[in-house]
């Protein structure tokens, strides 16, 4: 068999390969995820009023400082067993043993107590 003739042979295969390449790369790049944030529609009036609301009622709290910390750290949000150390949630940013002893020094025991840290 000469090499023109195995030649002649593949080249419907390797024009169908190429031709399965080209459509599948154009259809991919055709089906690619939309950025997510072009689907999500702006707030409504009525939820910006309730989260300006929200942040007028509760702006005293929002602004705290750790001396505040007794009356920042109940959350109706979450279940409680009354008695116990109410979370306090720290940054992963923060160093957690240098908060604690930040804190134990501004605290009473009794106070510390009521922290879960």
């Amino acid at each position: 068999m000469s090499m023109m003739h195995r030649a002649s042979r593949w080249r419907p295969l390797g024009l169908l390969l190429l031709a399965t390449l080209a459509l599948g790369s154009g259809a991919a790049m055709a089906q690619q995820a939309p950025d997510p944030t072009t689907r999500v529609a702006p707030p409504t009036p009525e939820r910006l009023d309730t989260l300006r609301a929200y942040i007028d009622r509760t702006w005293g709290t929002l602004t705290r400082s750790h001396d505040d910390l007794l009356e920042a750290l109940p959350d109706d949000k979450i279940d409680h067993e009354p008695g116990t150390p109410w979370p306090l949630y720290v940054a992963a940013s923060e160093d957690t043993t240098q908060v604690g002893q930040r804190l134990r020094r501004s605290l009473t025991a009794e106070e510390w107590a009521q922290v879960d840290l």
